[in-house]
């Protein structure tokens, strides 16, 4: 029991300061209710101890209703207490625990862990972590920090930390990199014992205020990722709880960690063999590129056009004489609208190339140039004049890579590749890929190089076998010879127009089987054959073809040709055993041919009239059966009339038959009889053959002049 008018000093002498106030207002509601109180306080013992009891009474009252005593009894719930506090705060930390175990298991990025952990240290009073993972086994140790420790760190030193984590230095000097190196976790109580054993810790304390730190390994199935810390402000001892809970929650970092690492390995394995894939794709495209014409011009527009933007985001290629001198020059840009600017751009830059600018140097050693960082300085040198700098600046060049065009062990020229900052510096594979590529467009210009120089060797004795006509007075001729849009380009086509010794004019053409340098050889040795036997005998077209025939055989030229030859002849020029088969008027000419398989000549006549003059019986070609008989055959012509000889080419081809082809032809001459000779011929030629034609044309026209 105790009396009223000595609560205050009770409070005083036994009641800890922080609870007179819930003691007081328990005694209030008690007096004004005249009912029981139940308050729990902290009682002050004469040993300085506190002690938390639970004191239940009530108020007792006088006759006159006043306020007297307070009887009760104070029960001692200190131990009690303790033990609740003990028991809530394993529930606490057990639940703290498996909250941060979800959020770890729903981690996507190394970055969120230090924060993710920090609420399972916060438990255990900590306030800021640090979580450092290797990036791979025998890789860097990157740091990654909570947001208060990222704040620090910029606000006492001007370094920039990098999203992906800090570079840290594999040594013993700080507990973060000792946990992760050698596998034992480290405890610091306080700041002395950290300086004590790690002498660098005395910057962290200034930079980062830390009292405590624990840094406990990151440990999977015997391997160690990394480390974990976790940092108090003030001391702090760690007793055998703290010790389970940082354990438990470093466990539960370690496995998450380990499946970043495995999924990071697993997409970087995805991404490299896409990218691989990637690569190979390029690299089978350009081999098709490459292999798809012989048309240097072509090649490189078909090839820029394709490693734009898969290695670039703009790119040059310059192949090179054996000068050294740039001949060809192909550009390409991933915005096609710029494509223009970039063509004039690189036409400005290459106008001022240093001898020691990077097309040439990688021309002329054949290796390649990776640069990563594009400087000023680098422009300068490449190309001094002022204007060529401009316009390569208005490109906004950020990174790039050179690579030769290489066919064996010679280089012949450069591929430039340029990105912008977005993109970055190619990658070692893409330069990889960048170098074969290089390496197959050089020798894919070499191969057509080869061609080009075959082509015009071939075009050039072709041609040199493929005389200028005579123009006789009474008539004019043109000839005209296309080579096929492919294979070798030379082949057995040919054409022959001589005068004879008598005065009569000599037509002839031919077609040699093959399109090589065989049938080429072949066509020479044909025509000077006829040419020569021709002339010599001053036979009949018929008489030429036999003889001809038999000179085939007997000098074994293992071929087979067809020809026709035909012979204008007036009438002071025929021969005396002729004279009677055919009357000539004087505004008339006689044209006698006979032919050895070969398309059939067409008439023009002076009426608008379009013939073929199609025999019956087609004669054998030659080198076939010198033996058969074959016949001549004559046409009176008007003057004014004009006579077609062509080789097949020009009129059958993969898609039309030569009758259809024929056919053609001579709606084509029908629709051309009032043009001049030589335009005639050209229209022909532009109406009847293709482009990609497989097969060579030879034509031969002949017109009578009028007679005046």
């Amino acid at each position: 029991a105790v009396q009223l008018d000595s609560m205050e000093e009770l409070l005083a002498r036994h009641i800890h300061p922080q609870d007179h106030a819930a003691v007081q207002e328990a005694m209030r509601v008690a007096l004004a209710e005249r009912g029981e109180y139940v308050v729990e306080s902290r009682v002050l013992r004469p040993d300085g101890v506190d002690r938390w009891t639970v004191s239940r009474g009530r108020v007792v009252f006088d006759s006159r209703g006043e306020a007297v005593r307070v009887l009760g009894t104070v029960v001692d719930v200190t131990d009690a207490r303790e033990q609740a506090a003990r028991r809530l705060s394993a529930v606490q930390r057990a639940a703290a625990i498996a909250e941060v175990a979800a959020e770890l298991a729903n981690a996507t990025r190394m970055e969120q862990l230090a924060d993710v952990a920090l609420r399972g240290a916060q438990v255990l009073g900590a306030e800021s972590s640090a979580l450092a993972a290797f990036d791979s086994p025998g890789g860097p140790l990157r740091l990654h920090m909570t947001q208060r420790l990222i704040d620090a760190v910029r606000t006492g030193t001007d370094i920039v930390l990098p999203p992906g984590g800090v570079e840290i230095e594999l040594d013993d000097r700080l507990p973060t990199q000792y946990a992760a190196r050698h596998g034992r976790r480290v405890l610091l109580a306080d700041r002395e014992e950290a300086e004590a054993r790690f002498p660098d810790m005395a910057e962290v304390h200034v930079l980062l205020g830390t009292g405590a730190l624990a840094a406990l390994p990151l440990r999977v199935e015997g391997r160690v990722l990394g480390s974990f810390v976790a940092v108090w402000p003030e001391e702090h001892r760690f007793a055998g709880d703290d010790l389970e809970v940082l354990d438990a929650l470093t466990a539960q970092i370690a496995l998450t960690v380990s499946r970043l690492q495995a999924d990071a390995a697993r997409a970087a394995a995805v991404a490299a063999m896409a990218e691989a894939n990637r690569q190979l794709q390029l690299l089978a495209d350009a081999g098709r590129v490459l292999s798809g014409t012989l048309d240097i011009d072509q090649q490189l527009e078909q090839l820029t056009a394709l490693v734009v933007p898969g290695l670039a985001d703009w790119c040059w290629l310059m192949v090179m004489d054996e000068q050294g001198r740039i001949e060809r020059l192909a550009t390409a840009h991933r915005d096609p609208v710029r494509g223009p600017e970039l063509a004039a751009a690189v036409r400005t830059m290459v106008s001022s190339l240093a001898e020691d600018a990077s097309p040439r140097v990688i021309a002329g050693s054949g290796q390649p140039l990776v640069v990563s960082e594009i400087d000023q300085d680098r422009v300068t040198r490449a190309m001094p004049d002022p204007a060529a700098q401009m316009a390569f600046a208005r490109l906004s060049p950020a990174a790039g890579a050179v690579v030769p065009l290489t066919a064996g062990g010679q280089s012949l020229g450069a591929l430039g590749l340029f990105n912008g900052a977005d993109r970055g510096p190619q990658s070692p594979p893409e330069v990889d890929t960048a170098v074969e590529i290089g390496r197959r467009a050089g020798l894919a210009i070499h191969h057509a190089r080869l061609y080009g120089q075959q082509r015009a060797l071939a075009d050039a004795l072709q041609r040199s076998m493929l005389t200028d006509p005579p123009q006789p007075d009474y008539c004019e001729i043109e000839v005209r010879y296309v080579p096929a849009a492919e294979g070798a380009e030379i082949g057995g086509d040919w054409y022959d127009a001589f005068l004879q010794p008598a005065g009569a004019t000599v037509l002839a053409i031919g077609d040699v089987v093959g399109h090589d340098t065989r049938a080429a050889a072949s066509m020479g040795q044909v025509r000077g054959l006829l040419r020569g036997i021709s002339y010599a005998r001053n036979g009949s077209p018929a008489e030429v073809l036999t003889e001809l025939d038999r000179a085939v055989q007997g000098l074994r030229l293992d071929t087979m040709a067809t020809a026709l030859v035909a012979r204008l002849e007036t009438a002071d020029q025929r021969r005396d055993d002729a004279r009677k088969d055919t009357r000539l008027r004087p505004d008339q000419v006689l044209l006698r041919w006979a032919s050895a398989g070969h398309p059939p000549p067409v008439v023009l006549g002076a009426d608008g009239t379009v013939t073929v003059l199609d025999a019956a019986r087609a004669d054998l070609l030659l080198g076939v059966a010198p033996e058969s008989p074959r016949e001549d055959r004559a046409v009176v012509l008007d003057r004014g009339s004009a006579v077609l000889l062509y080789t097949d080419g020009l009129v059958e081809r993969r898609d039309r038959d030569i009758d259809a082809g024929t056919g053609e032809l001579v709606k084509v001459l029908a629709e051309c009889l009032d043009l001049p000779l030589g335009e005639l011929c050209d229209r022909v030629l532009e109406r009847m053959f293709l482009p990609d034609a497989e097969d060579d044309v030879a034509i031969l026209a002949v017109r009578l002049h009028p007679k005046h």
